[in-house]
């Protein structure tokens, strides 16, 4: 399963077009309370989660520590922002700490060739 929560509904369209050319589903989330509410993790699978850090409801640093909190096993994170990448590789820092499997930070517009390679290894 491929998770995307991003609000930009441009930036999601590039990505889930993307992905479905290479045959994968995304599951898009425009908000991160969405997100928390419908998503699921379940046992023994392999998931994937595509986080921007910029949204207005709740930003990426708050959605990633709530997901650690979540225990998602099997679970790769993909950080996402149009912001430098010392904002990046901060948040991965601090998800890394939390225990989320932190595969990729990606500035955007993401690189949908890249994207597939990565998904392609940690998505089920």
């Amino acid at each position: 399963m491929i998770y995307l929560i991003d609000d930009s509904t441009t930036d999601a369209m590039l990505v889930e077009d993307g992905l479905s050319r290479h045959g994968m589903k995304v599951v898009h989330f425009g908000t991160a309370q969405a997100f928390l509410k419908q998503a699921e993790f379940p046992e023994n699978g392999k998931h994937l989660v595509i986080v921007d850090l910029v949204m207005p409801d709740m930003d990426g640093i708050e959605l990633l520590q709530a997901i650690a909190g979540m225990n998602p096993e099997g679970t790769s994170v993909i950080v996402a922002s149009s912001f430098g990448q010392e904002h990046l590789d901060a948040a991965a820092k601090l998800a890394d700490g939390w225990g989320l499997n932190i595969v990729e930070t990606m500035s955007k517009p993401i690189d949908i060739e890249k994207l597939a390679r990565l998904a392609e290894g940690c998505s089920g």
